[in-house]
């Protein structure tokens, strides 16, 4: 594996740690240094689980390049509720994004610091849809719906989680347009990444 992974792991890092979780986001902010950002990352204006920051990436598949949402816990615990932290968790749990009253069910797949919520593949690569993408760039604002606490037993299931995060303000339609362009037939392929595991 190249350092590439590692290097940009270490920049959204930084900001988290430049950034502490707020009552309020401050905005959309673009990776800075460079004609070729990587990343786009935010803190969701509400929420109810342990999340930090939300990311929007441009990850290097080795061919293509791909979009992925990304989503960093505010601890090194499991992705939860901030009200359920003795709740056991689901094995098989669900997620969808609400973009605008338009519902995109999506995949929640779980990395060792972060989680990423997509609805395509690009081989064995988690990537967004570009139906899903031409949404988070026209859309106003974005809810993350999550289920991961197990029901009792004869309950329907139900999202116990969700955050919200904007897509028009606060900087979001340029950072979206920016990880798009990074995706674009410009964006030249680099080292192939790490797999993510379900």
């Amino acid at each position: 594996m190249s350092n590439c992974r590692p290097l940009l792991f270490t920049l959204l890092f930084a900001w988290l740690a430049a950034c502490p979780v707020k009552a309020e986001s401050t905005g959309w902010s673009i990776e800075p240094g460079t004609d070729d950002p990587r990343y786009a990352v935010v803190q969701p204006v509400a929420t109810n689980l342990n999340i930090s920051a939300v990311a929007l990436t441009c990850e290097d598949t080795g061919t293509v390049r791909v979009l992925q949402l990304q989503i960093y816990r505010t601890d090194d615990g499991p992705l939860r509720a901030k009200a359920a932290l003795a709740a056991p968790m689901k094995d098989e749990p669900r997620a969808a994004l609400v973009i605008d009253g338009r519902v995109f069910p999506v995949s929640p797949m779980f990395a060792d610091t972060y989680a990423v919520l997509a609805d395509g593949s690009e081989g064995l690569f988690a990537k967004l849809s570009s139906p899903l993408v031409a949404a988070l760039q026209s859309g106003k604002a974005m809810t993350l719906q999550l289920d991961l606490i197990a029901e009792p037993h004869g309950q329907s299931t139900a999202f116990d989680g969700e955050a919200v995060v904007p897509l028009a303000d606060a900087g979001g339609r340029a950072a979206i347009a920016a990880m798009r362009r990074c995706i674009g037939p410009g964006g030249v392929p680099g080292a192939r990444l790490a797999r993510l595991r379900h």
